[in-house]
């Protein structure tokens, strides 16, 4: 009986005896999901054939899982099992060890368990913590089990001419947004895709390279802004003045520092308190200004015009 008990406990989880405790986990999930009776709603005769095979895989479960707590392996066939079900297909999880036998096989109501020994009580109460634990992990394991999977974020229309960062892009322009401190941003002449993506944000549709903003248009030739179209229902965050601002940035003239003329021409090949020269060219300073220069056409100087 013992023997023919630990096959079909196997038997019903579709595994062999032997297995190992991961495995016969695996395969009393795998058996649940197959046999879960609401894959069956529009089939009455299957479904109810469906909740008896659940009833049958979480008794052997169960009884292996028993068997696993209590001696630390799994049943081989012959084993003397943690707990004997007297029903086998007929009861819910759990629900044989309401009818488990004392040793002297007196029914379970006619046991005085508060006159048993400390012994046979520190046992029993044992088993209930245990069984509870059991019912618990069972309950919270199923619930994950059931519980579907969010539904992705919708994603940002595709374009050939997104950058291919997108994201970092947005987080650091609503990052640089969120400082007040930092200058407020425009798109102009010569801004990049990356630019206009991060100050306009993304595009409602694209097409060549037109990006639209509602009404507005954004222009691109070499992936550069070349103009703009901005309709009052959409406006742009567009700024013709920014570009004469960005040009001198990139260009030094009389009054200059020393240090906006290194940023700009980049370090001399020979330099001295009072002249820098950067090939033929050469650029003379008053203290820390610039007093004049000499503009080679062979290494050219970023002046100011």
């Amino acid at each position: 009986m013992t023997n023919d008990l630990y096959r079909s406990s196997y038997r019903h989880l579709d595994i062999e005896p032997g297995s190992s405790w991961q495995e016969v986990r695996q395969a009393y999930k795998r058996s649940v999901k197959k046999w879960h009776p609401d894959h069956f709603h529009n089939d009455t005769k299957t479904q109810s054939i469906a909740a008896e095979k659940i009833k049958e895989i979480n008794c052997a479960f169960d009884l292996l899982s028993e068997h696993y707590r209590t001696h630390g392996a799994l049943p081989l066939p012959g084993a003397p099992p943690a707990t004997t079900p007297e029903t086998w297909s007929t009861q819910p999880r759990g629900a044989y060890r309401a009818s488990e036998r004392p040793a002297d096989h007196t029914t379970a109501e006619t046991v005085d368990h508060k006159n048993q020994p400390p012994a046979e009580q520190k046992k029993r109460s044992g088993l209930v913590t245990r069984l509870v634990l059991v019912a618990l992990v069972g309950w919270f394991g199923y619930t994950l089990w059931q519980t579907p999977p969010k539904s992705p974020e919708p994603s940002a229309p595709a374009s050939s001419e997104l950058p291919s960062a997108a994201n970092p892009v947005i987080e650091t322009a609503k990052n640089s947004e969120a400082e007040p401190a930092q200058p407020k941003q425009y798109i102009t002449y010569g801004s990049t895709v990356g630019d206009v993506y991060a100050i306009q944000g993304i595009p409602t549709k694209t097409t060549d390279n037109i990006w639209h903003y509602g009404k507005s248009k954004v222009y691109f030739n070499g992936g550069k802004v070349t103009r703009w179209e901005d309709d009052p229902t959409s406006p742009l965050k567009a700024s013709a003045d920014v570009a004469a601002d960005r040009a001198m940035e990139s260009t030094f003239g009389i009054g200059s520092t020393k240090a906006q003329v290194r940023s700009i021409q980049g370090q001399p090949l020979r330099e001295w308190p009072n002249v820098w020269e950067y090939g033929m060219s050469k650029i003379y300073f008053e203290g820390d200004r610039v007093s004049g220069w000499y503009d080679s056409a062979l290494n050219p100087l970023q002046l100011r015009k």
